[in-house]
């Protein structure tokens, strides 16, 4: 896998054998994670006993998705500028950065909470996920999740810092070892008879809060101690910077997640619960190629910032040429998935669904326009150029809400109504996305202008 990557970069900087080193690792811990997520899925299917109860799982699942909102853009400001310092090797102002990031998202969480705590009781949650018969003990296993997951996303900033340090490996590692524990402890929680959607949500909980705050510890102690969060370190004139950054992000985070995450409260309103559970097996099974995707990408945004940073734009231009060759391999393989998919559903789940063929064929549409624009996203997001990705976004968001209503309910085409509103929503950008980044880097004018930038800076 290494000699082969390092064929694909060859002639490149010490930049590309961080990106090489990352996308290994990511092989690895990934390809177990791919293992341990498919598991999770049908030990969380058996533990709640019904396609019914899953789906509801599910959707609360998504709920959790919008939660990572709330830091307005915090933990990707903080990833870009911190991906600067470090390229400057101005390791101070970086540890200021980390420093002021923690403090500022701790105040955003406390704020949360105090806010959840007041308005909870409030809210009809059994209306909400449409749920009439309230059997699923809703409003506890929403109140246990809202709770612990305002403080993962607290302590979720480690990933920011390891992506800011071009470590992209260490948020799937600790992602791996939060589904591992999951899964022993749903098994264990299903022999001793506590299954529920109740035990269920502490099970979620407790595990990613212990596995990301000892992850803080042990990477700040061990790995980044130059940059370790510390009250002293605290500069408040840097938080602007940070959100001036972050906010952008913030904008985009919010449209994408209304695209790509809304889908599952479509389903549950427009076609009920047992919808959710098929929409999600089929995305499940098809994740496995934006999986693969986003191992070689993650790795990317950051390398992108230093490059830019450096102004070394030969390089951003051989990645991307390279990452646009590797679209053909992959659009064959999702076609062939397509033709195989309803048996390996069947051998997975260890039962029969009834799922037209068009969803499939819609879904592989969808996993194929999500990986381009990804190609191009994560270069514009490394380099701060976000607007044209941002209108996009904001037109794309407006959309697919109302067309996929339209689609499943009205037209009557189900779950492949909301996937295809999910694909036109997503079009724009698939467009002006490759537009941008030829303007930004292809046309003449500006190929010489960064040529000369290049050979300025010793970039060639």
């Amino acid at each position: 896998m290494r000699a082969l990557l390092s064929r694909i970069w060859t002639n490149d900087s010490s930049r590309s054998s961080k990106v090489i080193k990352n996308i290994v690792i990511n092989f690895g811990v990934k390809g177990l994670s791919v293992i341990i997520s498919f598991l999770l899925v049908r030990s969380t299917y058996d533990f709640l006993k019904d396609g019914e109860t899953y789906g509801v799982w599910l959707t609360i699942l998504s709920v959790l998705s919008w939660i990572t909102l709330f830091d307005l853009g915090l933990g990707n400001g903080l990833r870009y500028r911190l991906a600067e310092k470090i390229a400057l090797k101005e390791y101070v102002l970086g540890r200021k950065y980390v420093s002021t990031a923690y403090v500022v998202m701790t105040i955003i969480v406390i704020a949360l909470l105090l806010i959840f705590l007041i308005v909870n009781p409030l809210l009809q949650w059994d209306n909400i996920f449409n749920i009439s018969n309230g059997k699923f003990s809703i409003d506890i296993s929403i109140s246990i999740i809202i709770i612990s997951y305002l403080f993962v996303f607290l302590f979720s900033l480690i990933n920011s810092v390891a992506f800011a340090n071009q470590n992209s490996f260490i948020p799937g590692l600790i992602t791996l070892l939060t589904n591992i524990a999951i899964v022993i402890l749903i098994y264990v929680f299903h022999l001793i008879g506590f299954s529920s959607l109740i035990s269920l949500s502490i099970i979620f909980s407790m595990v990613s809060l212990l596995t990301l705050v000892i992850s803080n510890i042990y990477i700040f102690k061990f790995k980044y101690t130059n940059i370790r969060p510390h009250y002293s370190y605290v500069d408040r004139s840097l938080v602007g910077e940070i959100f001036n950054v972050g906010i952008k992000f913030f904008i985009l985070q919010i449209m994408a997640m209304v695209i790509t995450m809304s889908s599952n409260m479509v389903i549950l309103q427009t076609l009920g619960p047992q919808y959710v559970t098929e929409y999600q097996i089929v995305f499940k099974l098809f994740s496995v190629f934006t999986i693969i995707a986003s191992l070689i990408m993650a790795p990317l945004w950051s390398a992108y910032t230093d490059a830019y940073t450096r102004k070394d734009y030969s390089w951003i231009r051989r990645t991307l040429n390279k990452l646009m060759l590797l679209m053909v391999p992959l659009v064959i393989s999702i076609a062939g998935l397509i033709i195989i998919a309803n048996p390996i559903i069947h051998v997975w789940m260890g039962t029969s669904f009834s799922i037209s063929k068009s969803v499939f064929v819609l879904m592989g549409i969808y996993t194929a326009l999500s990986i381009w624009n990804n190609i191009f996203a994560y270069l514009l997001n490394g380099i701060n150029k976000t607007n044209v990705q941002l209108i996009a976004l904001i037109i794309g968001g407006c959309i697919n809400i109302p067309l996929g209503i339209y689609l499943a309910k009205n037209m009557h085409l189900g779950n492949s109504g909301i996937i295809l509103a999910t694909i036109c929503s997503l079009s724009l950008f698939s467009v002006a996305g490759p537009i941008q980044v030829y303007f930004e880097f292809y046309s003449k004018k500006k190929s010489a202008l960064m040529r000369n930038a290049s050979v300025e800076e010793g970039g060639l």
